[in-house]
């Protein structure tokens, strides 16, 4: 099976996910008041920025080692970093709980503190769970990622459903993800058991090590990273309190489903770039992330133009007009978009330039808490939004730098330009009659009809492209 398909399989149950958990977050949003949205919103803040925090880089240690092992040195290598993985999850725990008695110096929130106990179950439950990924990508059972998180999304339907028709009190919410969270603990046992049927060992000391000293690189990347990506919430969050938060994240909300579908192609070429950089053979590793960003950028690039024609449409029709304020808001956020075409950080940490990810982000993030606290200050609730744009576009373009320098290839080597320029191209054709549009129709009927005719557009002329194009433009495809 491709790699390509393989991503389809992985990416598709998480897919299936992000639209159940943005469905989740669309009916709150018209369900709840904007404190009580906010609320909610800043509980899944603190779990956005715990998990991976606690995740400590060992899903990409199980990638790069567990081709290195075999025999009892598996077995001991499997023991211990599940050990690890459980402790992780026990500590998160303890975090929340120092989190939740102390909210009144970070969110200000009286009412976040029952909540956040109960989340920090399914908190423990994704950190443990992180490791289900890279076990079974590394034996090509995608599949059985796929159906494992149907099932997870099947049980977040049926309770998205009863708590919509039945307006449960808003703590019921997070006594339903404390429940979910003990089932993912399960499944994740009982998965990691039938593929890999280990003997379960004490900690190896000197595998400890080795897991360790590749990990905390990694980990303290992850931690600068979630930081810097998420210092924008939390200023918001703990200067304006949680009504300017709802408002905000409504905004700022970037598109899962195409970071999911990002984060799945990179997953499933991890351990194809890892093997390539053990035989140093760096050009392979180049056409790899080529062809990936080949495949993302043409989602990418044309979703980037129809969001920001449509924004105000977009944006009203999910949260309705009580969150028009987040309209200006999404579109700042909207043009980072065409420049996460792939995971560039993850890349270098996958041929050994961890450190160099770390400060590199460690430099993003400095950059970010200093110029979003005086862009706060300037122009208020915006300015957070336009720091991480700007500071985020800096780090793309260092981490770039790197991979070209690491790896003895040009920059324009990475990138498939002469597709993209297609693409922007099309992309550009296709929502000029948008705006004429826009003088006939509102709300709903507007967007459906304005995503209708950008869709058929652009595809026609990728089609027309993909079909003529060697003769009319004297380019192969």
């Amino acid at each position: 099976m491709s790699f390509f398909k393989r991503s389809i399989y992985l990416a598709s149950g998480k897919t299936l996910q992000a639209i159940v958990t943005f469905v989740f977050s669309i009916v709150l949003s018209h369900l709840l008041s904007k404190f009580y949205y906010g609320t909610y919103q800043q509980v899944i803040l603190v779990g956005h920025i715990v998990i991976p925090i606690f995740i400590l880089g060992l899903p990409t240690a199980i990638f790069f080692f567990l081709p290195k092992f075999s025999g009892i040195k598996r077995d001991k290598f499997l023991s211990s970093i599940l050990t690890l993985f459980i402790f992780m999850s026990f500590l998160s725990v303890l975090t929340i709980y120092i989190i939740a008695i102390n909210n009144g110096y970070i969110f200000k929130n009286n009412k976040i503190v029952t909540p956040l106990l109960l989340y920090s179950i399914f908190i423990a439950s994704r950190i443990l769970t992180s490791s289900i990924d890279p076990f079974l990508i590394s034996q090509k059972r995608e599949k059985v990622i796929f159906y494992y998180y149907s099932f997870i999304t099947s049980l977040d339907m049926i309770f998205i459903t009863i708590f919509y028709f039945t307006k449960m009190e808003f703590v019921n919410l997070f006594i339903f993800y404390a429940i979910l969270g003990i089932v993912q603990i399960l499944l994740t046992f009982f998965i990691i058991n039938k593929y890999y049927k280990f003997k379960f060992m004490f900690i190896d000391i000197d595998i400890f090590k080795e897991i360790m000293t590749y990990s905390l690189p990694i980990a303290g990347n992850g931690i600068i990273g979630i930081l810097s990506g998420n210092i924008d919430k939390l200023i918001i969050s703990s200067f304006l309190g949680a009504s300017i938060y709802a408002v905000y994240i409504n905004g700022s909300y970037q598109i899962p489903l195409l970071s999911l579908f990002i984060a799945s192609i990179v997953s499933v070429i991890s351990p194809t770039i890892t093997n390539y950089y053990h035989k140093k053979e760096h050009r392979k590793i180049i056409y790899i992330v080529r062809k990936s960003i080949e495949k993302t950028s043409i989602i990418i690039i044309p979703l980037f133009f129809l969001l920001m024609v449509t924004s105000r449409e977009f944006i009203t029709a999910l949260y309705s007009d009580k969150f028009s304020a987040s309209v200006n808001i999404f579109r700042i956020t909207l043009i980072l978009l065409p420049f996460r075409v792939t995971n560039y950080g993850n890349i270098l940490n996958l041929i050994g330039k961890s450190k160099t990810v770390f400060y590199i982000t460690l430099f993003e993030l400095i950059l970010n808490t200093i110029l979003s606290i005086i862009l706060l200050n300037i122009i208020g609730i915006y300015g957070p939004a336009i720091s991480i744009v700007c500071t985020t576009i800096i780090q793309i373009a260092l981490l770039l730098y790197f991979i070209s320098l690491s790896t003895k290839t040009g920059l324009l080597d990475i990138f498939p330009v002469r597709n993209i320029v297609f693409y922007i191209s099309f992309s550009v054709i296709s929502v000029i009659p948008l705006f004429i549009v826009k003088r006939f129709l509102d709300h709903l009927t507007l967007l459906f009809i304005e995503v209708l005719l950008f869709i058929s557009i652009f595809l026609l002329l990728y089609l027309i492209w993909r079909k003529f194009g060697k003769n009319i433009f004297g380019l192969q495809k």
